[in-house]
């Protein structure tokens, strides 16, 4: 069993997260969210201090929106404290969580019924980590979205090995990691 604790921007983040960490059950762990990416940065150092003692790795999960994505990785590693430097683990979401829930198309339709499936195929679909604003596409197939209640919604329906979202790919990857540590 190992102990994680994540820094995530948002609720909706810390939602879609508690869920995906139902399926590594060794990950012991601790999730706080904050108040948008400010919020987020002022957090991190005062957090990983007071935490480091008894956390084996620290994650920090941020969303990219249209910033540089080795910039963005680079300003958060900044943060983190020196002693915790070889234990932090930094995750962009490209471009925003709503981009993983368009890498799967039939975990929205598992929460909000068939008529989602006329959007599958569509080209702006195929590669979701470069839409702009994922979240205004969700809202237009699902006008009744809400990011708090759709997210855990959703997150408790994707899949782990078919989102064909890289960014995705990439937290899983690192779950697995820590998880087989």
């Amino acid at each position: 069993m190992v102990k994680v604790i994540f820094l995530v921007e948002e609720k909706s983040m810390k939602l879609v997260l508690k869920e995906l960490l139902k399926q590594f059950p060794n990950i012991d762990h601790l999730i706080f969210d904050f108040n948008g990416k400010d919020d987020l940065r002022k957090n991190i150092e005062p957090k990983i201090n007071a935490l480091n003692s008894v956390a084996a790795n620290f994650v920090i999960l941020q969303d990219q929106d249209r910033g540089d994505c080795i910039k963005l990785k680079a300003k958060l590693q900044s943060l983190v404290p020196n002693h915790s430097h070889n234990k932090t683990i930094i995750r962009i979401v490209c471009r925003e969580l709503e981009s993983w829930f368009l890498a799967d198309f039939d975990a929205l339709i598992r929460v909000y019924g068939p008529k989602v499936n006329d959007y599958r195929n569509q080209q702006r679909f195929r590669n979701p980590d470069e839409l702009d604003f994922p979240v205004r596409e969700i809202e237009t197939i699902i006008p009744n979205y809400s990011k708090g209640i759709g997210s855990a919604a959703i997150a408790s329906h994707l899949n782990l090995n078919s989102n064909r979202s890289p960014s995705f790919q990439i937290l899983i990857r690192t779950l697995d990691t820590l998880s087989n540590r």
